[in-house]
C-alpha cells in the first residue's frame, strides 16, 4: 500500500517502479536471496513469480491526486487505487466530514477513472455489511477494519457482557 499516491514528494511512483523486475519495473535484481535458493534456483523463474504475485495499491488521499488521477493511473503500475475518505476530507478543507460531497465526489472521480483503466478499486470498511453497497458503486477490493480496532470492539462487547452477568 502506498500513500499520497500521485504526489512525487511522497515517492510513490519510485516505489511502484521498484516493486517489480525488469521488464515490467526497476526493482534491482540480486540472485543471492532466500526466494530464489541463494542463487541455487534460476532467478528468471523467482522474478516472474514475483512480479505476478505482487499487487500495488495506491492511496488516493489528497485533492491533488483526484485532479490528476487519469494520469497518474495512465504508467499501468497500481494494481489497485484506494480512496481514503478521511485524509480526502483533510485535503479538501471538510475534516471528518466523509459523507461531504467534496468527498463523495473524489470518490466518484477516482471509481470512473479506475474503472475506465480496468484498475481495482479498494473500499475500507468498518462491517462486513457495507460490502454489498460497496459492490454496487464499483469497489472490488475490501479492507476490513483495522486489527487494533477489532480487537478493541471485541474486548469492549466481552467486558460489556461481564459486567452485565456479574451484577
Amino acid at each position: 500500500m502506498l500513500p499520497h499516491l500521485g504526489l512525487p514528494e511522497y515517492g510513490a511512483a519510485t516505489a511502484l517502479r521498484t516493486m517489480r523486475y525488469a521488464p515490467e519495473g526497476e526493482r534491482p535484481t540480486c540472485t543471492g536471496v532466500p526466494a530464489s535458493g541463494f542463487g541455487l534456483s534460476p532467478f528468471a523463474d523467482y522474478a516472474r513469480r514475483s512480479n505476478a504475485e505482487a499487487t500495488a495499491i495506491g492511496l488516493v488521499e489528497d485533492k491533488a491526486c483526484v485532479e490528476t488521477i487519469d494520469d497518474v493511473l495512465a504508467g499501468g503500475l497500481v494494481d489497485c487505487v484506494m480512496p481514503g475518505p478521511a485524509d480526502l476530507s483533510v485535503s479538501y478543507g471538510v475534516h471528518g466530514q466523509f459523507t461531504h460531497p467534496l468527498v463523495q465526489g473524489a470518490i466518484t472521480t477516482v471509481l470512473a477513472a479506475a474503472r475506465k483503466k480496468s484498475v481495482a478499486a479498494g473500499l475500507y470498511i468498518s462491517d462486513p455489511s457495507e460490502i454489498a453497497a460497496g459492490i454496487a458503486r464499483g469497489f472490488s477490493v475490501f479492507v476490513l477494519s483495522i486489527d487494533y480496532k477489532l480487537l478493541g470492539a471485541t474486548l469492549a462487547a466481552a467486558t460489556a457482557t461481564m459486567r452485565e452477568n456479574t451484577r
